[in-house]
């Protein structure tokens, strides 16, 4: 029997890695500043996206992804949230790929 054909109540939960990739520029988004500052309900996106995996039973780590031109403002905006949420902060690279 694979996991698809066990009853929702019989799967157990599994230590899952959420990673929010924000290290991009944001070019094709406009508005000048980067889509991760973009806000929804007065929010940034970002977290807004980590808000949804913070309290999940089956994550055992969120991390954010972001630029290293950004790095600043976010620690400095956002550090205290990230650190009570325990979000994991790192640079992206200067690709997709890095």
């Amino acid at each position: 029997m694979n996991l698809r054909d066990q009853p929702s109540d019989e799967i157990v939960a599994r230590d899952v890695c959420v990673i929010v990739v924000g290290a991009g520029k944001g070019e094709r988004f406009g508005g000048g500043e980067n889509k991760i500052f973009a806000k929804i309900d007065d929010q940034p996106l970002f977290l807004k996206a980590l808000q949804l995996f913070c309290n999940r039973e089956d994550v055992c780590q969120t991390v954010l992804v972001v630029s290293p031109e950004d790095m600043g403002q976010v620690r400095e905006k956002y550090g205290p949230n990230l650190g009570f949420m325990g979000v994991k902060l790192v640079e992206g690279g200067a690709q997709r790929h890095d």
